[in-house]
């Protein structure tokens, strides 16, 4: 009994297996702690879709007469909704913005009227939109953006309609101490459940990774298992030596290659994989 707990203990594929657990171990170590880390990471985005109200390109564009407190409007107007949050574990208060937050649209636009359609907590975040005006009083393409505070997942999703090219580029400026805003183009891209209701990829994350790595390590064994009863000359695994010399190094190759793409797609895909909130995308 002592001589095979010996023969096992020091079996290469045994102590293979044990370093690759130790592998995954300090793998999710390192995944987690950046997951758990108190950061704050604003977030902004625009639906790429614009609803034009006025189309001057039309036949009848040209016939439209269309005014704005009492000022005709002689371009095109569009609509345009933009999503602003915070991704991060690490609150975002009011006096963190060391330098205003303004959406901005491409010179020559002008922004006719803001609103706050959707707040994930609106008595909380209080967020709000307005139009900036110039010294003169007339209209700009910028807006300017205020809120109380911005806990993980809180935002707003804000409406702009203006007038000019309806392709505009919508742009989110300011600062806020210790956070970089970035922009994320995956609007809408959302996962759904065996019922087709929408899933946040945040909660999806823990069930994949814990499905494959166990999947991971119960290929491991199994090769550790067979590989071992094969040394040991068992009729049920009868193979040649020299098969099995390139049998061992295959497999661990494999099993090494396929965690390491798993753990590159969870970086990439998952982990580091930004969306909306669906508090932001849902009425």
């Amino acid at each position: 009994m002592a001589d095979s707990s010996k023969y096992w203990y020091n079996h290469p594929s045994v102590n293979a297996v044990s370093l690759l657990v130790g592998l995954v171990g300090v793998l999710l170590a390192i995944i987690f702690y950046y997951k758990s880390k108190a950061e704050r990471e604003p977030y902004f985005s625009f639906d790429p879709q614009r609803t034009v109200l006025v189309n001057r390109a039309l036949a009848v564009g040209d016939k439209l007469t269309v005014a704005y407190e009492n000022n005709p409007i002689v371009g095109n107007i569009s609509v345009v909704q933009c999503y602003f949050w915070n991704d991060g574990s690490k609150p975002i208060h009011s006096q963190d913005v060391l330098e205003p937050l303004k959406v901005v649209l491409d010179p020559g636009a002008k922004i006719l009227e803001t609103s706050v359609l959707r707040q994930s907590r609106p008595k909380i975040v209080d967020l709000h939109v307005s139009p900036d005006l110039a010294l003169d009083g007339k209209r700009t393409n910028t807006a300017s953006v205020s809120f109380l505070i911005l806990e993980k997942q809180d935002g707003a999703t804000m409406q702009i309609v203006y007038t000019g090219d309806p392709g505009v580029s919508v742009k989110f400026t300011g600062t806020i101490e210790g956070a970089e805003i970035r922009e994320v183009r995956n609007v809408g891209a959302t996962l759904t459940d065996s019922s087709g209701h929408p899933v946040s990829r945040q909660k999806m994350f823990p069930k994949i990774a814990v499905i494959m790595v166990v999947s991971v390590l119960l290929g491991a064994f199994g090769i550790a298992i067979i590989d071992a009863l094969r040394a040991q000359h068992s009729p049920l695994f009868a193979i040649k030596s020299g098969v099995r010399s390139v049998f061992r190094p295959a497999a661990f190759f494999f099993l090494g290659a396929f965690l390491s793409g798993f753990a590159t797609s969870y970086y990439t895909h998952f982990f580091n994989f930004r969306t909306v909130p669906l508090s932001l995308l849902t009425h």
